[in-house]
């Protein structure tokens, strides 16, 4: 039971990290024009974000919702 716990935390935890560094280059692709778009910020992190959803949904949370979230994003994009 604890060992399940806490390899959900370091699962979790590794995934978040590799997350935040996905949109950080994301962030640092885009041009100046697209930057000063929200919108199109928005729908450039749209996947990584989706992807986190799912993720953490399935593994931590135990939330078919968050993760129907997830998938839900990531077809509207």
């Amino acid at each position: 039971m604890i060992f399940e716990l806490v390899m959900q935390i370091v699962f979790s935890s590794f995934f978040i990290i590799v997350t935040l560094i996905g949109i950080v280059k994301a962030l640092k692709k885009l041009t100046d024009e697209q930057k000063k778009q929200p919108i199109k910020i928005m729908f450039s992190l749209c996947g990584v974000v989706s992807l986190l959803l799912f993720i953490l949904g399935i593994t931590i949370f135990d939330n078919f919702v968050l993760s129907d979230i997830g998938i839900a994003l990531l077809l509207l994009v």
